[in-house]
């Protein structure tokens, strides 16, 4: 299958990246990094979570954070939402989307939601017939569409059963999420594949974690599949707080760096995106986990040392 020309590279630092981080980042040091993501050219990010704080501290702070994003008609806002309350909470905060999150297995999405996956799918249509008449956009999150910390390796059948259930549910959007890392390119590609076919009204994402260094080798399979829009998380942040060892996103200056070295536009300065790996350090206090700046900068340190 021939390259897509162009791709969407969704951040997801701000939430995906930060809920699991040791340090607790003020909402002032978020909004600084939201800002030098847009000024990366970055026109779609994640940005936190409508959730209970008791469960992820590290966003109690979304309406704060909503209400200090730059207002900006190029960039769309995203906030994650696991129920009618966050649905509610985000709603009234002002957000345009939200990205309702279930699992492929009643085993995780007991321990993340506190629910069964058939409830979740239940919540799900009521608030894609709520988002209608709000003017919110709701889009869907599988999680552990690959392999499950609890209950072991996930079938492409059950994906696809999760999948169909949420487009049935009103979901035009699905980001299927590769939770705990375990992926490989192969299955990347089956996967995909078999979705692509069976859902093709559907528009897809991958989400691939890097716990086990295949984040860019499935980024690589999921692009071959005709998959053209990818989170990813600035400086290679974050993991889950209910998927012991999972570890950050495939970061979005590597992931960028591959699309554009391949023909692939993403419309996003690479430059840019290292000055807000760079912000995201500081908030965080270690070294970006992405490898193409650390490559970059010593390749330029030598040209002109």
């Amino acid at each position: 299958m021939p390259l897509p020309s162009t791709a969407t590279v969704i951040d997801v630092g701000l939430r995906d990246g930060l809920q699991n981080e040791g340090t607790d980042v003020p909402t002032g040091g978020k909004l600084r990094l939201a800002r030098a993501l847009i000024e990366a050219g970055v026109h779609e990010l994640e940005v936190t979570s409508f959730v209970r704080p008791d469960l992820v501290p590290r966003l109690a702070d979304a309406e704060a954070v909503v209400a200090g994003l730059p207002a900006r008609d190029d960039v769309a806002y995203v906030a994650l939402v696991a129920n009618e309350q966050g649905y509610d909470r985000a709603a009234a905060a002002g957000v345009a989307a939200v990205i309702f999150v279930l699992a492929a297995t009643d085993a995780f999405n007991e321990r993340n939601v506190r629910r069964s996956v058939a409830r979740s799918v239940e919540d799900l249509r009521a608030l894609c017939r709520r988002g209608e008449g709000d003017g919110v956009g709701v889009r869907a999150a599988i999680a552990v569409s690959f392999g499950c910390p609890f209950s072991g390796p996930v079938a492409a059948e059950t994906v696809l059963d999760v999948a169909r259930r949420c487009a049935d549910a009103g979901a035009a959007d699905l980001d299927i999420a590769d939770t705990i890392g375990i992926a490989d390119p192969r299955t990347v590609t089956e996967r995909f594949g078999l979705l692509r076919a069976a859902l093709p009204a559907v528009r897809l994402a991958a989400h691939f974690h890097d716990t086990r260094g295949m984040g860019l080798a499935n980024v690589w399979a999921a692009l071959g599949a005709g998959i053209d829009r990818f989170d990813a998380s600035i400086a290679g942040l974050g993991g889950c707080p209910f998927a012991p060892g999972a570890t950050g996103n495939v970061a979005t200056e590597d992931t960028v760096h591959l699309l554009h070295a391949v023909g692939v536009d993403t419309g996003i300065d690479i430059e840019g995106l290292f000055a807000a790996a760079d912000v995201a350090e500081e908030l965080v206090g270690r070294p970006s986990a992405g490898r193409v700046k650390k490559a970059e900068r010593a390749a330029a340190g030598r040209r002109t040392g």
